[in-house]
């Protein structure tokens, strides 16, 4: 009865793609310069991964069962393959601390809808796209974020 309420449909990397190609610099600069005092903070902190630092994941822990209707986790697998070839090709543009494909790009289209019984988690490399669908049962839809990096990206 809400739709604003809706999680639009979306399909993203919690990244620059290309600070993530780069020597780690670009990242270290903004990891360097967060303050923590305002919430953003945690969310730039998060979207700042080099390939300089090793493999980052993300992940989802799914707290009530999630079936197809009930929207959630897509995913374009495999994309990490692909993932420097992609970005090499395209001109640098980033207005905002993560990449996005609209709906009417082919790559949006490739995504694979995941459904996960509660107590399920789905792990994934920070290179793959992912995203969320809208929840269109009466059912409520219930998850826990994570992200996991190597010890080494964190300052002491």
């Amino acid at each position: 009865d809400h739709p604003e309420w809706l999680t639009k449909a979306n399909l993203h990397l919690d990244m620059n793609p290309w600070a993530w190609m780069g020597d780690g610099e670009e990242s270290r600069r903004v990891l360097d310069s967060l303050s923590y005092e305002k919430l953003n903070h945690f969310i730039h902190e998060n979207n700042q991964p080099s390939h300089a630092d090793g493999r980052q994941l993300q992940g989802v822990l799914n707290l009530c069962d999630n079936l197809e209707e009930d929207g959630g986790f897509h995913c374009v697998a495999g994309f990490l393959h692909h993932f420097q070839e992609y970005f090499s090709r395209r001109s640098r543009f980033m207005s905002r601390p993560s990449y996005s494909w609209k709906k009417y790009d082919t790559l949006f289209n490739l995504a694979t809808r995941i459904t996960m019984r509660a107590g399920s988690i789905v792990v994934w490399d920070q290179r793959m796209p992912h995203g969320s669908l809208p929840n269109r049962s009466g059912r409520v839809r219930s998850a826990q974020f994570i992200k996991m990096f190597p010890t080494r990206t964190v300052s002491s």
